[in-house]
């Protein structure tokens, strides 16, 4: 798909006019571009996710052309922002969607998969931040083909600075996220000492117990090895209770092969890690970590539950966490949704996050989307709701 110079503008003049094109000379150009001129902007991106405050793996080219695999190509919405040195300096991918949660309108909605809808931001320059987003903006104004109204299922309150003065932001949750974001020079015994305390002893100690009966062993996948490691962990998801309740990734097969899709990409550019606990010899937990520019997600979690004497689930998280200080990577997101605790995890930093509707003018769409926001979020709480009670067994 091509775009044409009627469809890339630049930031928008200081009046807020979109009536003609900016001068050719504006330092900051949007454009939309195909998932085939984006795929081979890899490095590019990485460049720019070591540049980003808030690097999102998600918006990599590899995982968007994997997440959208043979997808509708009209559907697709790439929009990235270069500068006047030609730099890259933003880059977001969302979809067109029109369905019951839209009432009816288009949208666009970020991230592209809503089912795995953890980080959904797009990927900015920390030195332009606002001036790129505000150019995808006026790109997106001046797109007659486009709506004017963006879904974001996961969206960090810091880009709220970001927005220019006329876009407005409508916000249907809010929650905590964990984050690991330390001060340089920090070890990761003095960082889980000032979260965990007295827990912290409690836990090694079972550990160096465990580990001196010769019980656990800690390993970690990566590059090669990752898509193998990922099987151990379909196979360990399903011997939980998502295998009971059918939503492991084992009981859906085009679920898992787009995971599978999305695993394979990143292990090619050394970008998943996958964290595992073995206890006599079988897993009892692993945990799948994405990374990009130095930054880490916390995508998903399995644990053996005929194991939660040992509390895998804890071990794991400080596995995952000494780890991160060894390799000097010690920036984490875990990922979290509402309905979530942060408290019982051993990162204590935490980031204000919101779903939300952005509203460049939309209109009677707008508020049919926000409407239909405030009911995927009522039937959302009524499916956890289920969940947690089959879960413990009420």
């Amino acid at each position: 798909m091509h775009v044409s110079a009627a469809d890339e503008v630049a930031m928008a003049r200081e009046d807020g006019s979109h009536d003609s094109p900016p001068p050719a000379k504006a330092p900051f150009i949007a454009s939309r571009i195909d998932v085939d001129r984006y795929r081979v902007m890899e490095d590019e991106f990485a460049a720019l996710a070591m540049r980003s405050a808030h690097a999102n793996p998600f918006m990599a080219p590899a995982l968007v052309a994997a997440s959208w695999n043979d997808g509708p190509a009209d559907k697709l919405v790439i929009l990235i922002v270069r500068d006047a040195a030609q730099r890259l300096v933003g880059a977001w991918a969302l979809r067109l969607v029109r369905d019951l949660f839209t009432l009816g309108a288009r949208a666009l909605q970020a991230p592209l998969d809503p089912r795995y809808e953890s980080l959904a931001t797009p990927v900015l320059d920390e030195a332009c931040a606002s001036e790129a987003f505000a150019a995808m903006m006026s790109l997106l104004r001046a797109s007659p083909a486009l709506p004017r109204i963006i879904r974001v299922l996961s969206w960090r309150d810091a880009f709220d600075g970001l927005c220019p003065p006329d876009l407005a932001i409508a916000r249907q949750e809010r929650w905590q996220r964990a984050m690991l974001a330390t001060e340089p020079g920090l070890g990761a015994e003095a960082y889980l000492s000032r979260h965990m305390g007295r827990a912290l002893n409690r836990r090694r100690n079972r550990l160096l117990q465990l580990v001196t009966a010769g019980r656990i062993s800690c390993r970690t996948a990566r590059g090669p090895d990752a898509p193998q490691a990922f099987e151990a962990f379909i196979a360990l998801e399903n011997r939980g209770w998502k295998g009971a309740a059918g939503t492991a990734l084992a009981r859906k097969p085009h679920e898992a092969a787009y995971m599978r899709r999305m695993v394979a990409a990143l292990a090619a550019r050394d970008r998943v890690a996958l964290d595992q606990i073995m206890i006599d010899g079988k897993p009892a937990a692993i945990g799948v970590m994405i990374e990009a520019g130095g930054n880490n997600v916390f995508w998903k979690a399995a644990f053996d539950e005929a194991h939660a004497r040992f509390a895998p689930g804890a071990l794991l998280h400080l596995m995952v966490t000494e780890r991160l200080f060894a390799d000097g990577r010690a920036r984490m997101d875990s990922g979290m949704m509402e309905f979530t605790t942060p408290q019982f995890l051993p990162w204590s930093e935490r980031a204000a996050m919101a779903r939300v509707t952005l509203d460049l003018g939309a209109g009677a769409a707008g508020a049919m989307v926000k409407a239909g926001a405030a009911l995927r979020h009522g039937l959302r709480r009524i499916q956890r709701g289920l969940r947690a009670r089959l879960k413990g067994g009420g």
